[in-house]
């Protein structure tokens, strides 16, 4: 199967299919993950809506290697994640597509879309803001155990009073402002 078709003919026939494609084949997504191992699973539908405009969804899986930014080691995460976009011709379709609360792909070469790479967009968008292991599974949570974790934030809570190094500032600026007064 090609890469590259026309989303609007499948939407016209009703195209159903499953893609599968291994993460090291994303280029702009390589440095985003830790190793470019696992699989992206993808099963898109192209249809007409009754008001007969062409629309695609798709069910996104992957399972990218990623660093848990808590404890700093390897995890391989979960995606999963359902798209359903209006397709459009220009900017002005999406920008009407948009108001009416849709969620519009603007595909400005119809012959030239490339499923790979609008997965890829995609799979960009569904990666966590920061990656962390499941709950439970993080070596930090595990080794301390969370009501250690727990603890020991409120041990630094209990370090004393909180000092106020500028506390003395504000007085001393009102001092200064009404000797020039005088």
């Amino acid at each position: 199967m090609s890469d590259l078709f026309d989303p609007f003919v499948m939407a016209e026939r009703g195209a159903e299919f499953v893609v599968e494609l291994p993460l090291s084949g994303f280029a702009r997504i390589g440095d985003l993950l830790l190793e470019d191992s696992g699989l992206v699973r993808a099963q898109l539908s192209f249809w007409r809506d009754r008001a007969s405009v062409p629309r695609i969804e798709a069910t996104l899986i992957a399972d990218p290697v990623l660093r848990c930014e808590r404890c700093l080691q390897s995890f391989r995460a979960q995606i999963e994640t359902k798209i359903e976009q209006v397709l459009v011709c220009s900017e002005e379709d999406a920008d009407v597509a948009e108001l009416q609360g849709e969620e519009a792909l603007l595909v400005s070469d119809p012959r030239a879309f490339s499923v790979q790479a609008w997965l890829e967009d995609e799979l960009i968008l569904a990666l966590p803001v920061v990656a962390q292991h499941p709950s439970g599974e993080c070596t930090i949570q595990t080794e301390w155990g969370a009501t250690e974790v727990a603890r020991a934030s409120k041990s630094e809570d209990s370090l004393g009073p909180t000092r106020k190094p500028f506390a003395g500032l504000g007085a001393l600026m009102q001092k200064t402002k009404s000797d020039s007064e005088l």
